[in-house]
């Protein structure tokens, strides 16, 4: 029972810690609008463990390469801590399950933003916040080919529908990949 109350506060606390530093890595992708509150908060969180990395590491065009790297190392040492958890000694394996943890993981993201972005079209229509803003700065980039391709069917925007559907074959794909990776 330890071990499992173990595990899951450990899998909650560093899964938040990296579902917010790639969200600041993915809002820097998308140029969302920084003076965003929610922006704000975001980089105020993260930027004690992402700033002193990138004085070391500076940014490879657009990509705060500081950030990946951060995720990554959290990433990895998550895998390891649960390894050892569970009496599994880490080897150089959780290098590459790290990669294939962090693409789900983006993917989770992506898919969980469309969800709120058409909930919150639901609730509250039109109106402006903070979070509405953040969210579709987010999910733009993602959804702007599925809108190319399929137009609203009578006041319906179907892409995230579509959008939904390619992000989870992305999912399975990615798990697929792990698990032949790990074979």
């Amino acid at each position: 029972m330890m071990t499992e109350i173990s595990e899951f506060l450990l899998v909650a606390l560093s899964h938040l810690i990296l579902f917010v530093i790639l969200l600041r890595l993915y809002l820097q992708l998308v140029r969302a609008n920084f003076r965003n509150p929610l922006a704000q908060a975001i980089v105020q969180l993260t930027s004690p463990i992402v700033v002193p990395v990138r004085r070391i590491i500076p940014p490879i065009g657009q990509v705060d390469t500081a950030t990946l790297i951060v995720a990554y190392a959290i990433q990895v040492l998550l895998i390891a801590c649960l390894w050892l958890l569970y009496g599994i000694q880490p080897n150089a394996s959780i290098f590459g399950i790290a990669v294939f943890e962090l693409a789900a993981m983006s993917i989770k993201l992506f898919l969980w933003s469309i969800v709120i972005m058409v909930v919150l079209s639901w609730v509250a229509p039109g109106n402006y916040s903070p979070a509405n803003a953040l969210i579709d700065e987010l999910t733009r980039p993602v959804l702007q080919p599925f809108r190319r391709w399929i137009k609203p069917v009578g006041g319906f925007d179907l892409s995230p529908l579509a959008a939904i559907l390619a992000l989870n074959v992305g999912l399975i794909i990615v798990n697929n990949l792990k698990r032949s990776f790990l074979s």
